[in-house]
């Protein structure tokens, strides 16, 4: 605003050349963020009518977005479901995905969701939504708050896993949790995973999350897929072996 009245007020000065310039920058940015917004609208969208395709519905869902997953990071998740069919899938942060993915284990006829949930409310609150849906048949939601564990020299929060420890073979782990850092959540259940799994993580967009990834890589045998998502996916996969 100041920039505009030095240009009104002073046009022929060498500062108000300067502030119609940073004025004209400023305009390009501020209309490049709206223009993205309206594309990223349009692909949630989309995405959002693609997996009410999917699946029926037999209650509303929550709102996506913001901290529930997004619709895009759900159909990467439903076309890993539908075309791998995995019978294990952990779950680290309960919510709208779960229903989502539950549904579509439901059009599988097979598989079954271990969704771990730290904090109680929501743990509460989303038992509640699969039974409104009916698809307890397909979902556990595991109270699982946040313990000390080691790795290497150092303690670090992570879920209490000890509800899912017999899980030998996790097909589909969806890294979407918990508040916080991540890091801890692969190197405890790193040995529960299966040889060809497939590791989504959301949130990749953010610094400490995609830091998370590139020290996973350098600690396991990975390699990544990055995804240009609202908010950022990758999908970490076991080398194929020769």
């Amino acid at each position: 605003m100041v920039l505009l009245l030095v240009a009104i007020i002073l046009p022929k000065s060498p500062m108000a050349v300067l502030a119609a310039v940073v004025l004209l920058i400023h305009l390009h940015y501020k209309f490049q963020s709206i223009q993205y917004q309206q594309i990223n609208l349009y692909k949630q969208q989309q995405a959002l009518a693609s997996i009410h395709r999917l699946i029926g519905l037999r209650s509303p869902l929550p709102v996506l977005g913001e901290w529930a997953a997004s619709p895009d990071f759900l159909t990467i998740i439903s076309e890993i479901i539908l075309d791998r069919k995995p019978e294990t899938i952990v779950e680290c942060g309960s919510g709208v995905s779960t229903v989502v993915m539950a549904y579509l284990l439901e059009k599988n006829e097979c598989g079954r969701i271990f969704s771990l949930e730290n904090k109680k409310n929501f743990h509460k609150r989303n038992r509640q939504l699969i039974v409104r849906h009916h698809l307890e048949k397909y979902v556990s939601i595991v109270c699982a708050p946040l313990i000390s564990h080691k790795i290497g020299d150092n303690s670090l929060e992570c879920y209490d896993t000890r509800q899912i420890a017999d899980l030998q073979s996790i097909d589909l782990l969806i890294i979407d949790g918990p508040a916080g850092n991540r890091y801890p959540v692969l190197p405890v259940l790193f040995n529960q995973l299966a040889d060809d799994v497939f590791v989504v993580i959301d949130d990749c967009k953010r610094e400490k999350d995609g830091k998370n990834i590139l020290r996973w890589l350098a600690e396991f045998p990975f390699e990544a897929e990055w995804i240009d998502t609202e908010k950022g996916t990758c999908i970490l996969r076991k080398p194929l072996r020769n």
